[in-house]
Order: structure tokens, then sequence, then C-alpha cells
């Protein structure tokens, strides 16, 4: 049986602005129009269901336990290596996790604050009364699940870009499709439309292909 073709080579590493360990995270304060506090990556944040997202488990806790992302002046043992192509699955994780820092740094934020208020059995943060008639209050769960998925979204441009534009497209062409009925929200509601019939193949491809990329990652580590 033939050995499996060896995956297509990746363009150069872009130059990255490095960011210090002092980068502020977004300003708190100031909420954008789904009452998130920081920016997000993709527009359907309001009407994809949490269960539509693509999966990355796995690659986020590879990065995060073996990687360890930090800033790009912090020396790394792999700094030396020669970038040749074809990339080495270390390598393209490694891009990706540099090109996504920020949104892995308001991650982890967000993921802290979540726990801290777990831990104190403190109330869900607050909601002014003024803000609370014009908008849904946010929980803190809710906030690191948004950043979560703004997370995964930078991963999957960076690193299976062409199958998580595809997964954009379909979600965009439904709910155009669907508008004159509610859009895809309220057909999830009526029980019309699930995950299994939003956009699966899509976002399955998306899951393949990060998936893929970890068991690249895990065979070159134990040499095989």
């Amino acid at each position: 049986m033939s050995s499996p073709l060896p995956p297509p080579p990746m363009p150069p590493v872009p130059p990255v602005a490095p960011l210090s360990n002092n980068t502020p995270l977004p300003n708190t304060n100031r909420k954008n129009n789904h009452g998130i506090p920081f920016p997000f990556l993709f527009p359907p944040i309001n009407i994809i269901p949490p269960s539509c997202h693509p999966r990355l488990d796995s690659m986020i806790q590879l990065i995060h336990l073996d990687l360890h992302p930090r800033d790009q002046d912090t020396p790394k043992k792999s700094a030396s290596k020669s970038l040749s192509l074809p990339w080495t699955a270390q390598q393209e994780l490694e891009h990706g996790s540099q090109q996504c820092l920020k949104f892995y740094k308001i991650m982890m934020h967000y993921r802290a604050i979540h726990q801290t208020s777990l831990a104190s059995n403190t109330k869900p943060n607050q909601t002014p009364k003024e803000e609370s008639k014009k908008q849904p209050q946010i929980t803190n769960a809710q906030l690191e699940n948004a950043a979560k998925f703004n997370y995964q979204y930078c991963l999957g441009k960076t690193l299976c870009p062409q199958r998580l534009t595809a997964l954009v497209q379909c979600w965009s062409q439904t709910q155009a499709a669907t508008k004159e009925h509610g859009g895809i929200p309220a057909l999830f509601e009526q029980g019309i439309m699930d995950a299994q019939t939003l956009c699966s193949k899509e976002r399955k491809h998306v899951e393949r292909c990060s998936g893929n990329l970890v068991q690249r990652y895990l065979l070159e580590k134990e040499g095989i």
C-alpha cells in the first residue's frame, strides 16, 4: 500500500507584529452590536447556535499544552528551525498559534473571569439598568464561549482557510435564503433545522482538517 501523499506546501510565514506581555485587552466597557466587549471575527455570531460551530477542542488543547502560545519576542526552542517547505505539522501549528495569539489571550482572559466567578459563587456580571432594556444580559459563560469561538475561527481561518471559508459562506447563504421565514434562529426554535442539517458537511470538513493536523503532529512527535 502506497504511503499517503505529503500535504501541499504552505506559503512562507508573513511577518507578525510582536505583542508584548503588556499588550492591553480590549476595553470591556465598550461593547459591539452583540453586547460582546471585544471584536468578533465573523458576522453570524448572533445567528449561529453554538452546536453548529466546528469543534477544534483537540487542536486548542494541543496548542495550549504543547506549544504554549506566547509573544514572539520570547525565545522558543523551535525558533532556530529552518522553515523549509513542506512545513511540518508543528511549524503549521506554531504559525497558527502566533497568528491567533491576540484571540488566545482574550479567550484565556474570559475563561479566568468565568472560573473565578464560579469559584466565588458570584452572580453573572450585571448590566446597567439603562443598558438592560436595549440588549440581553451577557453572562461570564457566554463571554467565555464567544471568545472561544473567536479563537477557533482564527485558527480555522489560518490553518484550514478554504474549508472555513466554505462553512461561513454556507451559513451566510442559508441565512439569506431563510430570511423571510425568520432566518436560522427562527428555524431552530421551530425545530425545522438543527445542527445535523445546518451546513454539517462544511463543518465536518473544518473539523477533519483540524484533526488531521493534530494527528500529523502526534505522529511526527513519535517519529513515525
